[in-house]
């Protein structure tokens, strides 16, 4: 479904609300028995959050086959395909062995969360850091070895998933940009070269928009 800006939504029992990256929402508290469910995608491992009421849950499993599963619900044009799509990704997930970080490393959960919070205001390593309340380099080795790639790369996949939702959206560059956190449309565009093979605007180009109906 489409919402707009200001609109409140009640949810019944079946429904399922798909947000995309850079949709910022507000919760209200939640039903008994209803689940709220959000996943980030890294390089090598997604992170999985759980929460239902004042309860929540962390944990982190392989980035594939989630990212595709995701990308195809995001994309997807007609309720049934995005509802068939959710029901995959949400089966996928519960069927992995999926590791759970919270208890383990309470500092990596506070670097998680600030990566997400933070990640469309142009967040830095420093602000992970600083969110970990470790020293920098403790911090590097607890983020890397519980999610196998640096503050660094985290930060440049986080911003380069969170750009493709807004140019599937039909955002031109230059918002994208500042959307996601750049500095610049030309930094922007390099990255997504680096990463892509082409430009942002070859892609917006050559793509249709797509949105949930």
């Amino acid at each position: 479904m489409q919402v707009a800006d200001g609109q409140a939504l009640d949810l019944q029992a079946g429904d399922v609300l798909l947000l995309a990256g850079g949709v910022w929402h507000e919760h209200a508290p939640l039903r008994p028995g209803s689940v709220v469910f959000g996943q980030g995608f890294m390089a090598a491992w997604s992170d999985v959050a759980l929460s239902g009421g004042p309860r929540r849950w962390l944990g982190k499993l392989p980035t594939n086959p989630s990212r595709p599963l995701m990308e195809a619900a995001l994309s997807a044009t007609d309720e049934p395909t995005a509802r068939r799509m959710v029901a995959g990704l949400v089966g996928q997930v519960l069927t992995e062995s999926v590791t759970a970080i919270e208890w383990e490393r309470p500092e990596l959960v506070q670097m998680i969360d600030a990566l997400w919070r933070r990640c469309h205001l142009g967040v830095t390593v420093e602000d992970l850091v600083a969110a970990s309340g470790l020293r920098r380099a403790q911090a590097y080795a607890i983020f890397t070895r519980g999610f196998g790639v640096t503050p660094k790369q985290a930060i440049a996949t986080a911003r380069l998933w969170l750009a493709g939702s807004y140019l599937s959206a039909g955002i031109p560059v230059a918002e994208v940009a500042r959307l996601a956190g750049y500095t610049s449309a030309d930094t922007f565009t390099r990255c997504w070269k680096r990463t892509h093979g082409r430009t942002p605007r070859r892609l917006r180009q050559s793509t249709p928009d797509n949105h949930l109906g």
